[in-house]
């Protein structure tokens, strides 16, 4: 109820047992606040709980902290802005709208681990979207333990769907000669710079013109580039094929990538989906991730297997990564590596 006499986002609510109390309540979030109705202005106890709650700093009631709550406080705390990819972000919100759409007004402290497996198994057809769902549905849990709102993860222990990544596949030439009969000259730009850079997509999209240089050191031409999901800074240098298709491209905008009417940046969303449109008129199922497992499976046979020289582009900070990515082509390489040594032995 609201009465005249109360500060703003202050309403009250009846109690049989001991009066009229004062909640603040703004966005979603409700608290109760210090004192009874009616309101006592003099109360510094409720002004500086008034002030808090301005902020967004005050504690929801008990009997307010469900998973909605919980995930507006998780998107709003360091662990959700530090992620360092836009596209991350995205991704993460995508899902966390899921678990609010479907459990959005349920406790946090009723929420357990049986409600966690039945929601994964909603995702038996789509196991890679069920462990995204999975890798988000804990973050936003592990905040509710660093809030103190719950003691135990519910999401900690639950497994996985088997990863298959071992067994993804790079594209073939086939594929990309396919793809670049029918695909307008954007679209194969953006296949060229993964397969030539080793770079993520989203990584991919913030490439300039203007950051394009000639190294004194190599003498390559190449690019600097922060990774926005692990933040490491790398050069890359440009393979011959690349500049001879940087210097025929058309140059519109700023970015590489850009809309050629406005010359504004594209977004990951607008790329992914004309890439899969031409995936599926051709049949083909692997996905525009893929194509930097196959700058790393060609990294792989050029250099032998020397994961060192894999990392230096791709930019994965450990050689397990490096063999998640380049599986077979690594081994075969190494394994070459090998017995030439063992012929070179004799």
């Amino acid at each position: 109820m609201k009465k005249s006499g109360l500060p703003k986002h202050v309403s009250y609510g009846p109690s049989r047992k001991v009066g009229p109390y004062i909640y603040f309540v703004k966005d979603g979030s409700r608290v109760t606040m210090p004192g009874r109705f009616p309101f006592d202005q003099s109360s510094a106890e409720f002004w500086a709980q008034y002030a808090k709650c301005l902020k967004g700093e005050a504690t929801v009631n008990v009997s307010r902290r469900t998973i909605g709550e919980l995930i507006k406080l998780y998107r709003a705390s360091e662990s959700f802005t530090n992620l360092c990819a836009g596209s991350t972000q995205k991704k993460y919100d995508s899902y966390l709208n899921r678990l609010n759409e479907r459990a959005g007004t349920v406790l946090v402290k009723r929420f357990k681990k049986p409600d966690v497996i039945n929601m994964k198994a909603a995702f038996k057809d789509k196991k890679p979207t069920g462990n995204n769902f999975l890798t988000v549905g804990q973050a936003v849990f592990k905040h509710g333990t660093e809030i103190g709102w719950i003691e135990i993860n519910p999401f900690l222990g639950v497994a996985k769907y088997p990863d298959n990544a071992d067994q993804r596949l790079p594209w073939t030439e086939d594929d990309i000669e396919r793809i670049h009969a029918i695909a307008h000259q954007r679209e194969s730009l953006v296949i060229e710079l993964c397969i030539h850079t080793g770079q993520r997509i989203a990584d991919v999209l913030n490439f300039r013109w203007d950051q394009i240089i000639l190294s004194n050191q190599s003498g390559k031409r190449g690019t600097w580039v922060t990774q926005g999901k692990t933040g490491k800074k790398l050069f890359l240098p440009f393979t011959e094929r690349l500049n001879k298709i940087l210097d025929n491209a058309e140059r519109v905008g700023e970015f590489i990538i850009c809309n050629k009417l406005t010359g504004e940046q594209l977004e990951y969303p607008g790329i992914e989906q004309a890439i899969r449109k031409l995936r599926k008129t051709l049949g083909i199922k692997k996905t525009i991730h893929d194509l930097r497992h196959t700058a790393a499976h060609r990294l792989a046979e050029a250099t032998k297997g020397n994961t060192e020289l894999i990392q230096s582009i791709t930019g994965h900070t450990n050689s397990a990564m490096v063999r998640r990515y380049a599986n077979e082509t690594l081994q075969m390489a190494q394994a070459t590596r090998a017995v030439e040594a063992l012929d070179q032995f004799h």
